[in-house]
């Protein structure tokens, strides 16, 4: 598949994590980061090191004290590799509000995006949002209220 932003062969398209995602590369190259409208490449972690990517949920949850980073995975010549974990809250978690009492409609389960996802969970509806292309990147900041 072939980027929208600039026409490179990838592995896994463009996105933004909805939680935390824990992820070793080991000596694997591949990931690249957004950085001032750049894709760049990511270090590889090696065989001790970890990279610990903020989802756009943890980005709302701490006020956007911690950013979330578009990334994507190229395509590469060699088999590779990666262990990923991803944490998140239970299914059933309240994640409305931020530490500051600022709401999110976005993750309440009160705002509903189509008749077909009345009932989903948080996780579902981070996976609906942030997997949509860039025409939800407004819809998704209008949501904010307060």
């Amino acid at each position: 598949m072939l980027s929208d932003f600039d026409g490179t062969l990838l592995r896994e398209l463009e996105h933004i994590d909805s939680t935390v995602t824990v992820l070793s590369t080991f000596k694997n190259g591949g990931l690249q980061a957004l950085y001032n409208f750049e894709y760049l490449d990511v270090p590889v972690t090696g065989d001790d090191k970890f990279i610990v990517n903020i989802g756009k949920l943890v980005g709302d949850i701490v006020d956007d004290k911690l950013k979330s980073v578009k990334h994507r995975v190229v395509e590469t010549t060699f088999d590779r590799h990666s262990i990923t974990y991803f944490l998140g809250p239970q299914f059933d978690a309240d994640i409305s509000r931020s530490m500051t009492n600022k709401t999110y409609r976005r993750w309440s389960k009160s705002t509903r995006s189509s008749e077909n996802d009345q009932g989903l969970s948080w996780c579902h509806r981070a996976f609906l949002l942030l997997n949509n292309k860039q025409e939800n990147t407004e819809k998704l900041r209008s949501e904010e209220v307060g």
